[in-house]
């Protein structure tokens, strides 16, 4: 029974050790808020990360983001891109406390994004590209 309990035990840890080697790949940003007029949240502490991964299998790229401090109960659209190329990742619709997430899977013979320098949140309600939140740089 004894030696069952020490390969699980030394399993489940391989398996940890694995998952770990595997999220070391994952770039991770902090995204603030858009510092330039009049493209700024409402909320001065509007704050949230970014998360782009590209694991191996199927899904071929990941991009998950959260942000809070948001406008309450409003839709964001999340972008990718650089300075002269975006392409649209999805839409989020924040809680209550202005709380969002969005998390989506690129799989192989999917359209990617061309270039993966920026995530920006934008507010499309005040305007298409309303930028409330971006990353500095991936």
């Amino acid at each position: 029974m004894k030696k069952y309990i020490a390969l699980i035990v030394v399993v489940l840890l391989a398996s940890f050790a694995i998952s770990g080697i595997a999220l070391a790949g994952a770039d991770v940003q902090e995204l603030k808020p858009y510092p330039f007029p009049p493209a700024a949240p409402r909320d001065a502490d509007a704050s949230g990360k970014a998360v782009v991964n590209q694991p191996m299998g199927k899904v071929c790229l990941q991009v998950t983001v959260s942000a809070k401090g948001l406008d309450s109960e409003e839709t964001y659209e999340v972008w990718i891109g650089d300075t002269k190329d975006w392409t649209s990742v999805g839409t989020f619709i924040t809680n209550k406390n202005g709380n969002g997430h969005l998390h989506k899977n690129y799989r192989k013979g999917d359209t990617l994004p061309t270039n993966l320098n920026h995530v920006a949140i934008n507010q499309p309600s005040v305007n298409k590209s309303y930028t409330v939140l971006m990353d500095a740089d991936f």
